[in-house]
């Protein structure tokens, strides 16, 4: 086993295993699973591949073994809640779901949903990849509540409490407080005979959630424990369980509770693991499992696979159309599932596309500030994909015509933090939430970074945003688009905008740097964005709107419309990068779309001081800003900057709903305190 895993954080009087005690239980799990452990492992130990090698996810769970295996001795120094006979834990499983209602089975769940996308909104506290994601007084009742009430049909609780922060009682709190939510009669129920659940049929209408104990299961001790703990399914992972163990439990949860799990695979051999053993419900991890990387192509992979093997998986469509029941012993088709890296409607709407039936999402659910807002934009119901994406045309003052797209709605989507010089803050900005983080080379900034700082400031935000490399914002068809939405002013360029703010938004889930230049050569400009590997860079001088095209640099531009303060009022000049006087919002924001042109990738309004030989940017003052509300309201997405700070980020937030907001000078502590100052 590596010894370069990083280590749990701190948990009380927990020991610390050994690697050598690590590897030693995996083997004792592995070698005693079977008499022939070379054929139910090779999944698990990369099929003889001399270069396998153990991984994060082995260490969890050969500590998670090793964590059952003290319970169940009785270890006199540990202060953890003695482990229950299997006796007791059956004894407690049936009065707690006498007393609270039988399980749900989630096969049943899923396909009772369709054809809206089943939702498994997750809680937990923290993750071995982002560290922190909740306070870790967060109530799991709380949330789970909040996740029911804005329609999470599934309640997905991290129940490992190491490395995520979770517990036993979490999954409790969860079950109790959504147990309100259910209606019995109208619930789907489990059908096993004679089991926890008892004999039940499915109902399309359901008020309480499933929920699912998601955990580092090896044992049919782990389910009985889940179920005495109100779990309704737990998560069985393929990459760490044996063949033949994992058909045992999927096997043990069907007969003795009436229980359907949820089989994780991320890897085209663990599929044919899975249904070999007989899996109904299938997860995709699109998160390498060994790398903790990001691969949102695994589950479409996985659909592939299964339609090229002849088995029907494929949620209802909103046509409804019939779906082909494939003959698996009387059971019904497979029910397929996304179980990473999804926090938008079009990560949605991609995978109900393949004939997912269920996503899950959590991270971005338990970082939201507004998690039922959260939810409903996901757009679980094909109906409201349609509605949000395809509703209709917008009407602009500054030219009039169609936004095409779709114009902006308001909200903010993008929170960008800029001026950050070292990676502890960069990674510090974003577990705050920002998706956007700027790093600063313009020479007249006190906050310029080196090209060095700036190399390790991408290469710890791609580490956070799992990925490899650059995020490409530019489709094939740019050279089409820019014909299409050639020329200045009018709908065509604001149509160009509108279109690309919405490719942000994907985009930004990731995690970009921007570098932030003024007035600099072009040469220059492609250099430094090649050496560090910038996703955008952001034009903040007099550089012109042409100037701001991807090709000029290779990677998209924001571009920023410098707000001018200190000119006549009665003076109207008109909107341009050189800087925009101060006259009525309206007429300001009519003059800043007549010079758009579709060269940038998105706006950055900003605050200048007439007569500041800076040149605009980092002045600490706010403009007016119902000009950006104006521009809103015309239907282009704009990002605010200038002068936010902790006491009034909320207040222009509540009263533009800007798309974006630039946090930088007002947010930090003081020039050169290690980077926590803006532009």
């Amino acid at each position: 086993m590596s010894s370069s895993s990083s280590a749990p954080p701190p948990d009380g009087d927990r020991p610390q295993y050994t690697d050598a005690e690590l590897s030693s239980a995996l083997w004792d799990y592995w070698g005693s699973s079977s008499s022939s452990p070379d054929a139910c492992c090779g999944h698990i130990l990369g099929y003889d591949d001399p270069n396998h090698e153990m991984s994060m996810l082995h260490r969890i769970t050969a500590t998670t073994i090793l964590d059952l295996r003290r319970r169940l001795g009785g270890d006199p120094q540990s202060s953890a809640r003695p482990a229950a006979s299997m006796d007791d834990l059956l004894e407690r499983a049936r009065r707690f779901h006498d007393l609270h209602g039988p399980l749900l089975n989630l096969r049943d769940v899923i396909i009772s949903e369709s054809p809206r996308m089943t939702l498994a909104a997750e809680f937990k506290r923290r993750s071995p990849s982002k560290g922190d994601i909740a306070p870790p007084d967060i109530r799991a009742g709380d949330q789970a509540r909040t996740y029911a009430e804005a329609g999470a049909s599934v309640i997905s609780v991290l129940t490992e409490g190491r490395w995520f922060g979770g517990s036993l009682d979490d999954l409790t709190e969860a079950r109790l407080a959504t147990a309100a939510e259910c209606d019995d009669d109208a619930c789907p129920t489990s059908s096993a005979p004679g089991g926890v659940g008892g004999v039940g049929g499915v109902s399309r209408r359901r008020r309480r959630p499933l929920i699912l104990r998601k955990d580092f299961v090896t044992s049919t001790y782990q389910i009985a424990e889940a179920v005495a703990h109100g779990a309704d399914s737990v998560l069985l992972i393929v990459a760490t369980t044996p063949s033949d163990v994992l058909g045992e439990l999927i096997t043990y949860a069907r007969v003795t509770f009436g229980m359907e799990p949820l089989v994780e695979v991320h890897a085209p051999v663990e599929l044919d693991v899975a249904l070999t053993a007989g899996a109904r419900v299938i997860g995709v991890n699109n998160r390498d499992l060994h790398t903790f990387r990001l691969d949102m192509g695994r589950t479409e992979m996985t659909a592939a696979a299964l339609a090229a093997k002849g088995l029907s998986y494929r949620h209802d469509d909103d046509d409804g159309a019939d779906v082909v029941v494939v003959d698996d012993g009387g059971d019904g088709r497979i029910c397929l599932c996304a179980l990473s890296g999804m926090s938008t409607m079009h990560d949605v709407h991609r995978y109900r596309t393949a004939g997912v039936g269920m996503c899950l999402i959590g991270e971005s659910l338990m970082r939201s500030t507004d998690p039922r807002s959260a939810i409903r934009g996901l757009c679980l119901d094909p109906a409201d994909y349609r509605r949000r994406t395809r509703g209709g045309a917008t009407t602009s003052s500054s030219g009039g015509g169609g936004v095409a797209g779709g114009a902006y709605t308001g909200g903010t989507r993008i929170v960008k933090v800029c001026g950050l010089t070292n990676p502890a803050d960069a990674i510090a900005a974003c577990r705050a939430g920002a998706n956007l983080i700027g790093v600063i080379f313009a020479e007249k900034s006190g906050r310029r970074a080196t090209v060095e700082s700036a190399i390790e400031i991408v290469r710890v935000v791609r580490e956070f945003g799992e990925r490899d490399d650059r995020v490409d914002l530019v489709d094939d068809d740019d050279d089409d688009d820019d014909r299409a939405f050639g020329g200045e002013g009018g709908t065509a360029a604001l149509s160009a905008l509108v279109v690309r703010a919405s490719a942000l938004e994907r985009a930004s889930r990731r995690l970009l740097v921007v570098g932030v230049f003024q007035n600099q050569p072009s040469d220059y400009v492609r250099d430094v964005v090649r050496r560090c590997g910038l996703d955008m860079i952001q034009l903040h001088g007099s550089e012109g709107m042409e100037a701001a095209n991807w090709k000029n640099y290779g990677v998209p531009a924001i571009r920023v419309v410098d707000i001018e303060l200190g000119a006549d009022d009665d003076r109207d000049r008109r909107g341009g990068e050189e800087g925009v006087a101060r006259s009525s919002s309206s007429k300001i924001a009519a003059a800043i779309l007549g010079r758009l042109t579709s060269d940038p990738f998105t706006i950055l309004l900003d605050t200048s001081i007439k007569g500041d030989s800076r040149g605009g940017g980092g002045t600490g003052v706010a403009f007016d800003w119902t000009i950006a509300e104006s521009i809103q309201n015309m239907g282009l997405p704009v990002i605010v900057a200038g002068g936010l700070t902790p006491d009034n980020v909320s207040d222009a937030v509540m009263r533009v709903r800007p798309w974006g907001v630039d946090v930088a000078g007002g947010v930090e502590a003081s020039t050169g305190d290690g980077g926590r100052r803006g532009r």
